[in-house]
């Protein structure tokens, strides 16, 4: 069993995830907004940070207006060795 840090930087669960083609995204992304769905979850985390770039990459494509969905992330997510930098800084200031 893979610890904590292997699965949610891209290992196992989230490796399915960041394997979605861009056009994939994209369907399912325009699916979600034309059923009324308008906030969207993700993390540099999740497939060490290709998921947000498939979010905002399929968004613009598609030309969903930016003011109307809500793009949630997360900090303070291990990304590789040492300090995660910015993230704690940018919440406490």
């Amino acid at each position: 069993m893979p610890g904590n840090h292997d699965v949610w930087r891209g290992g196992a669960l989230w490796s399915k995830i960041g394997g979605v083609q861009q056009s994939d995204a994209e369907r399912l992304v325009g699916q979600a907004i034309d059923a009324g769905i308008n906030f969207l979850d993700t993390a540099d985390v999740y497939s060490a940070g290709v998921s947000e770039q498939i979010t905002g990459q399929a968004l613009r494509n598609l030309k969903i207006p930016r003011d109307s969905v809500i793009v949630a992330t997360k900090v303070f997510g291990e990304m590789g060795p040492g300090r995660t930098t910015g993230a704690p800084l940018a919440i406490t200031s």
